[in-house]
């Protein structure tokens, strides 16, 4: 009997590169398949610990008792504290960036901002590139705190203050700019956007749901 993997090579590299259909014919499914990989091969598993992180805190916080004074004080102290850390080190950030004065390297294909021009030649300087994503994280940050403010002094809820609390921090350790000049992090510019794995999965499913809707009603009325 002749051995069947040393006399049909070309088959086994065929299945490897094609799939092939029921009638001989071949199609790139396998290929495309190999190319993209396991769908969980494009998850950023840190960013997923870390919503799971935020969404335990948040529903652990349900088993504190803000009727007590005393909780409700440390609560209140607890978003000060971390406004206040979210504002000190942002504008630590800044005095870092401006005492560097780095205007020799650019950042190219960088977005349009109201806080740098560009040169002709379509580029910024990285120290006007990290301002102004660090002014924008600033900027964030004194709109979201005088909103959960608001919140609590003329509605009294309190959960916006440790959910606050929680992401401003959360979110402070993501600023590329920050991480750059005081970490000593070394992060590729122009910055790639912050992925969101649980927006990313609750986007897909309302694509497909809005597709199989609108195949449901392409059928209905190819019926009528």
């Amino acid at each position: 009997m002749a051995d069947s993997s040393s006399s049909s090579p070309d088959r086994k590299v065929s299945f490897n590169k094609t799939a092939e259909a029921s009638d001989g014919s071949s199609s790139p499914v396998a290929a495309t398949a190999e190319a993209e990989g396991s769908p969980w091969d494009k998850i950023d598993s840190g960013a997923m610990i870390k919503q799971f992180v935020i969404l335990g805190i948040v529903l652990g916080s349900r088993n504190l008792d803000l009727a007590n004074p005393d909780n409700l004080l440390k609560l209140r102290v607890l978003f000060a504290v971390a406004m206040t850390t979210c504002m000190g080190v942002l504008h630590w950030a800044l005095h870092k960036i401006a005492a560097k004065a780095d205007d020799a390297t650019r950042v190219v294909d960088a977005a349009d901002s109201p806080a740098y021009s560009k040169a002709e030649d379509g580029t910024v300087s990285a120290q006007d590139y990290d301002r102004a994503a660090v002014l924008e994280s600033r900027k964030q940050v004194g709109m979201g705190m005088c909103i959960v403010f608001a919140m609590h002094y003329y509605w009294q809820y309190t959960q916006p203050l440790l959910m606050s609390s929680v992401m401003q921090l959360s979110q402070l350790y993501d600023n590329k700019a920050v991480r750059i000049h005081l970490l000593g992090h070394t992060i590729a510019r122009p910055y790639a956007a912050a992925k969101n794995p649980l927006q990313e999965w609750a986007d897909k499913q309302k694509v497909a749901a809005e597709n199989a809707a609108a195949e449901e009603e392409a059928g209905s009325k190819k019926d009528e």
